[in-house]
C-alpha cells in the first residue's frame, strides 16, 4: 500500500515539475536573432585578442601550477632491434 502512495506522489511531482518547466520555458527562451550584419573577421579577432589579453594575465594563470616533465629513454641491443625489424 504504502509504495502505490509512494509512486502516486512521485507522479504527481513529476507531473507538476513538468508543468512549471512547460509554463516558464517560454519566459527563458532567448529573444530573436539580430538582424545586423556580423563584424569583419579581422576586425573581430583583434577586439577579441586585445580583451583577452587585458583578462588574462598569463603569469597570473600559471601561477601555483607545477608541471611535472617526464622523459622515457629506452636502449636497445642489436638482438632486440633485429627482432622488431622482423616483425
Amino acid at each position: 500500500m504504502t509504495n502505490q502512495i509512494l509512486r502516486a506522489s512521485v507522479r504527481t511531482a513529476t507531473l507538476m515539475v513538468s508543468g512549471l518547466v512547460v509554463l516558464l520555458l517560454p519566459a527563458f527562451s532567448q529573444t530573436a536573432p539580430s538582424k545586423a550584419p556580423l563584424p569583419e573577421s579581422t576586425e573581430f579577432l583583434k577586439a577579441v585578442e586585445t580583451n583577452f589579453k587585458k583578462q588574462f594575465d598569463e603569469q597570473a594563470l600559471l601561477e601555483g601550477y607545477v608541471y611535472r616533465v617526464r622523459a622515457v629513454e629506452e636502449e636497445l641491443d642489436t638482438a632486440t632491434i633485429a627482432r622488431m625489424q622482423d616483425k
